[in-house]
């Protein structure tokens, strides 16, 4: 399914409308984070494996979703993944391995927050905000609809992205980092600052970033027209990646109309 369903949240909404879906199977754990939130003014739905989880989310919208790792029936991996094919809404991870690996595939799946147990309920709460704050600037960025790149046009309320005219599929993680590249075109960004700034992760919590390079190459693989000579995904040599706004390399281009000012500058002296 390719279809990409809007989460409740809007640019105005109240706080006491935000709903949660909280997946959590150990029950004092689930009970404590329900009443938690719901003490923050949040309406809270709490299921206890993922199968209930995906019933929940098919029969009512949300604005965040939370889910354990380790559930019964079906594991919070693949609620994940199934969402990410209907859904935009935030999804945060609950886990109690802090592994570097398990968080590299919380981000290819596309979860936009990552929590190690154990946790404090104020770190939860700021983390909750957090991801909720960034969803509403999301809203917000999407009120222009259309983001242009030289060929590549991006439509953020349909979520379709265009390239010389035809429609290219991309996963929810390429559809990110290629949003993020258009909305700060010519501008070279790290691997740990896109890391921070696409994923909402620190890059001292996940020290493996291949995985940037190799959704840079896929996205590449699908947006130009030669990938091993890209036009618009540029690897800055000691610095990162930048997409260049018209398909031109911004230091190729100032090199040559430097060298083209230079030569008719010496045209006029000879002719003179």
């Amino acid at each position: 399914m390719n279809q990409t369903l809007p989460s409740r949240f809007s640019l105005e909404i109240r706080k006491e409308a935000i709903h949660i879906l909280l997946a959590e199977d150990e029950d004092a754990t689930r009970q404590l984070l329900q009443f938690c939130l719901e003490q923050e003014g949040y309406h809270v739905v709490a299921v206890r494996n993922g199968q209930e989880a995906l019933q929940a989310y098919a029969s009512a919208s949300y604005d965040l979703v939370i889910l354990d790792i380790n559930m019964p029936v079906i594991d919070g991996w693949t609620v994940c993944a199934e969402l990410r094919k209907r859904t935009d809404v935030p999804i945060m991870m609950l886990t109690a391995n802090a592994r570097p690996d398990d968080i590299v595939h919380g981000i290819r799946l596309g979860a936009d927050n990552y929590v190690t147990k154990p946790f404090t309920l104020k770190e939860l709460r700021a983390r909750v905000q957090a991801v909720l704050r960034r969803s509403t600037q999301k809203q917000q960025q999407q009120t222009a609809k259309l983001l242009k790149c030289g060929e590549i046009v991006m439509n953020e309320s349909t979520c379709e992205v265009n390239v010389r005219g035809k429609k290219v599929d991309l996963t929810p993680n390429e559809y990110r980092l290629l949003r993020f590249f258009m909305q700060n075109p010519d501008k070279p960004v790290t691997k740990e600052e896109l890391l921070a700034a696409v994923w909402d992760y620190q890059y001292q919590l996940c020290e493996d970033l291949n995985f940037i390079r190799v959704t840079i190459r896929r996205l590449r693989s699908k947006v130009e027209e030669n990938s091993s000579t890209p036009k618009y995904l540029k690897t800055v040599h000691g610095r990162g990646y930048r997409l260049c706004s018209n398909g031109h390399d911004i230091s190729t281009a100032v090199l040559a109309a430097d060298a083209n000012s230079r030569y008719q500058s010496m045209e006029r002296q000879l002719s003179a």
